[in-house]
């Protein structure tokens, strides 16, 4: 899965040298010693900021509005400018990468989100299954698997759409078809995947 993509016109690193620089020559002999924590330092509230970004305005003019109208700001050191900086920019200038689906990818998201529902299962242990079961392009493979069809695409995505994958499922209907979709199968791939129900096998 992917998520949309905000862009400024600076990077935040060069915005934030900027900063720093101009302030530079009085920085140098700030220390935080009469600065207090009390929320009253910056004149601009919530309510302003909503306002400012359901106008329009794009998170890097809403940063150096926050610096501008900040009290205290000028008398912090270096380092708490970087962080006071680093803190806004994380909070109205999000940034994210677009990667492509892959097995790994996706394994890794679903192991940080919730590793319980693919049994734990990390890219390093899906890896060596991979690996173990020998499984190339014209390969006919039967999977028995509860991880949520993690397994299963990452089967497909190996083979390339070459050879068949019957994925045995239990229940009255395959559950792992929504995963199946975020890994950006192409058709041929999505095709060699057959779905077999338990009971065929393994009935006596």
């Amino acid at each position: 899965t992917t998520t949309t993509t905000t862009t400024t016109t600076t990077t935040l690193e060069s915005q934030t040298k900027t900063i720093l620089t101009t302030n530079a020559s009085s920085s140098q002999v700030n220390d935080n010693r009469d600065l207090i924590d009390d929320n009253k330092s910056q004149s601009i509230d919530q309510k302003q900021v909503v306002k400012m970004r359901e106008d329009g305005m794009d998170g890097q003019s809403i940063v150096a509005t926050l610096i501008e109208n900040s009290a205290t700001f000028d008398g912090k050191t270096d380092f708490s400018k970087a962080k006071y900086i680093a803190r806004k920019q994380m909070k109205y200038q999000p940034r994210c990468r677009m990667i492509r689906c892959t097995s790994a990818s996706v394994c890794d998201a679903l192991f940080l989100k919730d590793p319980r529902r693919i049994m734990n299962l990390r890219i390093d242990s899906l890896s060596q299954i991979l690996s173990y079961s020998n499984v190339c392009a014209g390969s006919k493979v039967m999977v028995y698997e509860s991880c949520m069809g993690v397994l299963t695409g990452a089967l497909a995505q190996r083979m390339g759409g070459y050879g068949q994958i019957l994925s045995i499922y239990s229940g009255q209907q395959p559950s792992f078809t929504d995963m199946l979709g975020k890994f950006n199968l192409t058709f041929a791939e999505n095709i060699s995947v057959k779905w077999l129900h338990s009971g065929e096998v393994f009935s006596t």
